[in-house]
């Protein structure tokens, strides 16, 4: 091999492929199947109250300050 790419007219070969064939566009449609919303199952109801004695979670920091 001299390093050198030699071509010549009319030495290639058509390869037919799909619009947006799978061997290209694979990735996208893993990333876009990854993004998709899921339901996300949750032991407690958004509205039950906490138990009495426990603090609630605030939005700020430990001291309920924000940042």
């Amino acid at each position: 091999m001299n390093n050198k790419l030699n071509v010549q007219a009319g030495a290639g070969q058509f390869v037919p492929t799909l619009p947006f064939a799978p061997i290209a566009y694979a990735s996208h449609a893993q990333k876009a199947q990854k993004m998709a919303f899921r339901s996300v199952k949750r032991d407690k109801k958004p509205d039950e109250k906490p138990p009495e004695g426990q603090p609630r979670a605030t939005a700020g920091g430990s001291d309920g300050t924000q940042s």
